[in-house]
């Protein structure tokens, strides 16, 4: 259901903290006081009326699995891309996250915005496949919601690429996916 994916390509499945002995993760040096989170009316725009009663909601499908919300078309890099090619892509296009692939479309590497901030010093040419963020922990398209939101929070990762039966990026799955769903979907069960 999922799997880890090197930049070189090895696949492995996927076990709890895999990812974790080769995270890069800078020491905080300040906190910074924020303001507290004020409700966002637009929200319940996204909010369909009614109630949930089934499986289906005036014809609408209920999400389950990971192809039911993932962004697809996916738009990636190369391995052969630079630095300055995923900054114009994050500008642009305001990605926080970009797959890294292979000439074959296997996953080999994932950069997100906060990792380009970091790097913000280095020349535009500097090769990408230096700064990515490898192993990438991938997910199946049929994976269940619920699990992908775990996997993810226990992971500590904002994107998870969805990849075919082949190894092959088919689309990818963000904590704004999540949340859309969250918002939109309904009802929600809590067990505490």
């Amino acid at each position: 259901m999922f799997y880890v994916w090197s930049s070189v390509g090895i696949q492995e499945p996927y076990a709890p903290g895999a990812l974790r002995t080769v995270r890069r993760v800078e020491a905080v040096h300040a906190a910074i006081a924020v303001e507290p989170v004020r409700r966002d009316t637009r929200i319940e725009a996204l909010r369909v009326p009614g109630s949930w009663h089934g499986e289906e909601r005036h014809g609408a499908h209920l999400a389950k699995a990971i192809r039911d919300v993932m962004s697809k078309p996916v738009v990636s890099l190369p391995l052969t891309a630079t630095l300055g090619d995923a900054r114009a892509l994050v500008r642009t296009r305001r990605f926080r996250h970009v797959p890294i692939v292979s000439a074959t479309l296997h996953v080999a590497g994932i950069v997100s915005d906060r990792d380009l901030l970091r790097e913000e010093g280095l020349p535009e040419a500097s090769p990408l496949r230096e700064h990515m963020a490898t192993p990438v922990l991938t997910a199946d398209p049929d994976a269940p919601l619920r699990d992908v939101a775990r996997v993810m929070l226990q992971e500590r990762v904002g994107a998870m690429p969805v990849t075919d039966s082949e190894g092959r990026l088919v689309g990818i799955v963000t904590r704004t996916d999540l949340l859309r769903t969250l918002i939109v979907e309904g009802p929600i069960e809590l067990w505490v």
